[in-house]
Order: C-alpha cells, then structure tokens, then sequence
C-alpha cells in the first residue's frame, strides 16, 4: 500500500509539474510578443502667412493715385493637412471687409519650405476714395487666416474656437491729401 500512495503521489506531482511548465509557458510566451507601439498624436499647428508672398510686399504703402489696390496674400499655408483655411480682412476704419475659405491646392508636389501644406490666396480690392476712408489720411488693412472657422468676426476682433490657431498680417495706407478729389 506504501507503493502504492508513493506512486499516486509521484503521479499527481507529475501532472502538477507538467501543468505549472504549461502555465509558464503560456506566460512567458505572453511577455515575449512584441511591443505595441503608440501612434503620436496629431499635434495642430498654426496656419503661416509668408511675407514674401504678400502684396503690396511693404507693409506701409504711400497712396498717391485714387486707384484700387490689391491686397493678397498669393498662398496661405499650414503644416497640418487641413480640409481649409478660414480667412478674413478687417479695416479699422470699414470693419469686416471680405471674409471666406481657402481650399488646399490642389498641385501638391512638394511641401512649401519642406513643412507647409500651400492653400489658396485670400485678396481684397482696397478703394482708398470709398466713403469710409476718403477723408483720411491712414487706413490699416488686417488679414487674419485661422485653421478653423471662426466662432465671430465683428468689426474689430475676430474670435477662434478652442484649440484653433490664428495669424495676421497688417498694411496701413498713408493717403496722400487731394488723392480722391
């Protein structure tokens, strides 16, 4: 009977054996898969308007002729693949001049300066003897360009939502005195 239990005993430790190498097994085989690794996160940045893509290109302009002038930025860019560019021209003395979207180009060779994504220009025809500013001597132009839409333009401020980013640029046309008579 002593062999007996001695050989059920070297059974049951066998089985025990073999299933704690199973089970080891199993984990070990658990902590060898490979690692997961995390996508990074997409990381918004803010739109850019290049100075040397502006017109006028001087950002103080003499005005001597009752002409219309251009007012452009050629390309709007943004290092983020954004589905468009959201922009608007203020004047300090006329408010809210022209606002609108600029879609992505679609000629996307290559990125502009290696990180910029190119968008359409924003323009704006600026009459230096409309009636808001016939009389003035100065008039400042701003393009503001946000990767949003904007959550509200009055005639002084323009608002982003949360998380959105925003650039500007700004023009002040010196009228000369006589131009619009």
């Amino acid at each position: 009977m002593a062999r007996a239990l001695h050989k059920t005993q070297s059974t049951i430790l066998r089985r025990i054996t073999a299933f704690g190498l199973l089970v080891s097994f199993m984990n070990a085989s658990c902590l060898v898969a490979p690692p997961i690794e995390p996508e990074p996160p997409d990381i918004n940045k803010p739109p850019f308007i290049d100075p040397d893509r502006l017109q006028p290109e001087v950002s103080i302009v003499t005005v001597t002729t009752a002409d219309e002038i251009t007012v452009e930025a050629t390309e709007l860019y943004d290092p983020n693949l954004e589905d468009s560019l959201s922009w608007v021209f203020l004047s300090e003395k006329s408010g809210v001049l022209r606002t609108s979207r600029s879609q992505l180009a679609l000629d996307q060779d290559e990125l502009y300066l290696g990180i910029f994504y190119r968008f359409e220009g924003a323009s704006y025809q600026f009459n230096p003897c409309n009636q808001d500013v016939r009389d003035e001597l100065n008039e400042t132009i701003f393009l503001y360009v946000s990767d949003q839409p904007f959550q509200d333009i009055t005639d002084t401020e323009v608002v982003v939502e949360d998380g959105a980013f925003l650039d500007a640029w700004g023009w002040v046309f010196q009228i000369q005195p006589g131009v619009c008579q």
